[in-house]
């Protein structure tokens, strides 16, 4: 009910034109300034690099904490993962992203603000200071090394379709096949979600026979902060790991473990670190997902097996939502999400021991024919199930 009220209040906030949270201030805007911060996040877009920064000061004075711009970086860098968690200097006139410029279409300004940005600019050049790593800053680092490196390392024939499935990152994926995955209502294979970090879960329990000794957690802690830190943690993975350590918690404490609840704890603790969260279809679609759970699939028949309950309950839980916000439905996204997402659970099992063979060893060994031919075929597999494109259709969207 906690949650409900804060949702109710931040959206009524929103509507009115009411800031959730204070944005960039107005004279950092339209103008060249030399900026400092901090390279927090990073991606490689192949023209260029996309560089999210935590601004820490402006025109010789201290900003306040947790201002984010992103940075379109346009100079040459041979080890692109050596900017992250960077401290830097450049010089950039910041502007406002595009706000929707028609009813219903994108909101580009809205989705910047999900993720904590509030202004957008191009450089090209930038200037690093000399400033020395933590530990956990050196981590980061060789992770965004091995995966940039294994990127690299892979067939052309998959390489988009396993980058996809791995980290959430598309843009190795040839834009036709990526319309068929959201065409056919698979696209969240290819969004790092709850339904990656739950299988991995489930390789930690098959591994440890769900003891809950305190190497066991520390072993489970290390792998999700670990993929949690390669897949940029969006709403939908912090939400499945918040809601995991809760539930590993309960077991540990002898404790009740309540899905909705620890579900309220997962997005108010999103909340309270970026208010605008609750605006990103990510974030909405992950928690209307375990909301569809929860309740519609106590509904079902227990003849229905497990998996397919689930499904379905989230098919009939996010529908309305899909009609609304996409304008589309998918009259195969049910039976094609059940060979998908089977197909996943042996997928990305195999490309992350290919992946933690090359960070280890620096060579996938077989795991890269396997991997490969699994890519394909899981694209196959969507192909064939979206019927050449006739399985959905467009509608309009009805009122709220």
């Amino acid at each position: 009910f906690l949650l409900i009220i804060i949702l109710i209040v931040l959206y009524a906030a929103d509507f009115l034109g009411i800031p959730m949270a204070a944005g960039t201030e107005e004279a950092l805007l339209y103008r060249s300034i030399e900026f400092t911060g901090k390279v927090v996040g990073l991606q490689d877009k192949g023209e260029y690099l996309r560089l999210t920064v935590k601004l820490e000061g402006a025109e010789d004075r201290k900003l306040r904490a947790g201002e984010r711009v992103l940075l379109n970086y346009y100079g040459s860098e041979e080890k692109p993962w050596e900017l992250l968690n960077c401290h830097i200097s450049f010089t950039a006139k910041l502007e406002l992203p595009a706000e929707r410029r028609n009813p219903r279409c994108f909101d580009y300004a809205g989705y910047l603000k999900s993720r904590g940005i509030g202004a957008v600019a191009g450089v090209k050049e930038i200037r690093r200071e000399e400033r020395s790593f933590t530990l956990r800053e050196k981590y980061e680092r060789k992770l965004w090394e091995k995966k940039y490196l294994f990127c690299r390392s892979l067939p052309e024939s998959s390489k988009g379709i396993i980058i996809g499935v791995l980290f959430g990152d598309t843009a190795f994926l040839d834009e036709e096949v990526y319309d068929g995955f959201r065409a056919n209502g698979t696209a969240h294979i290819l969004a790092v979600s709850g339904l990656h970090v739950g299988l991995l879960y489930r390789i930690y329990q098959w591994l440890t026979g769900k003891k809950n000794n305190i190497p066991a957690l520390a072993a489970l802690a290390f792998v999700l902060y670990s993929y949690g830190e390669l897949s940029g943690w969006s709403p939908s993975v912090s939400r499945a790991v918040i809601m995991i350590s809760l539930s590993v918690t309960a077991k540990a404490a002898d404790l009740r473990y309540d899905t909705l609840t620890a579900m309220s704890v997962a997005a108010l603790i999103l909340i309270a670190n970026n208010p605008y969260v609750i605006l990103g279809t990510g974030f909405q679609m992950s928690f209307l997902a375990i909301v569809s759970i929860t309740f519609i699939r106590p509904l079902m028949p227990m003849r229905i097996p497990e998996t397919a309950a689930v499904m379905l309950s989230v098919y009939l839980g996010l529908l309305p939502y899909q009609i609304y916000q996409f304008n589309y439905i998918s009259l195969t996204s049910l039976i094609a999400n059940i060979p998908i997402v089977c197909l996943a659970g042996y997928f990305l099992p195999v490309a992350l021991l290919g992946f933690a063979a090359y960070a280890l060893l620096g060579d996938m060994g077989p795991t890269v024919e396997i991997t490969d031919a699994m890519g394909r075929l899981v694209c196959f597999v969507n192909d064939v199930s979206s019927l050449g494109g006739k399985g959905g259709f467009d509608v309009v969207s009805p009122p709220v």
